[in-house]
């Protein structure tokens, strides 16, 4: 191959690795652990992250965070999804937690999935989740 068919390769290459992807990540949560939490209980969200396209993601292409009355209990800022309708699902381990109810105020959560800076998400209003935990006597 001629330097000049080379150099050509190479740049073309390095402009589709720069090129943003589109897509649009679609966060949803699959369960809050216990449903009804009482004072001294461990709660556990489950949610899910989705690329709905249409393009195929990099890996590490967003980071989810959780947040508990406003102060953030986690971070993850990798991910394994990819293809186009393909999901990547995060919750703990047995026996960890994202936080333990100490007193019977209600609690406010937020779960916010943000794309990193090479992504286009066509639609950021399914990225963030908010609530608030009644809790039990």
């Amino acid at each position: 191959m001629s330097e000049k068919y080379s150099i050509l390769l190479i740049l073309t290459l390095f402009l589709c690795s720069c090129a943003k992807r589109k897509c649009d990540l679609k966060l949803s949560i699959q369960s809050i652990s216990p449903a009804n939490p009482k004072i001294n209980d461990r709660v556990v969200f489950t949610f899910r992250v989705e690329n709905l396209g249409p393009d195929i993601l990099p890996r590490s292409s967003y980071s989810s965070i959780v947040k508990i009355n406003g102060k953030t209990v986690e971070i993850n800022s990798g991910n394994s999804i990819r293809d186009v309708h393909e999901y990547s699902e995060f919750s703990k381990a047995p026996g960890f937690y994202h936080f333990i109810v100490v007193d019977d105020e209600p609690h406010t959560y937020s779960i916010e999935v943000i794309p990193k800076k090479k992504i286009i998400d066509s639609d950021t209003s399914n990225n963030l989740i908010s609530g608030e935990l009644r809790i039990k006597n």
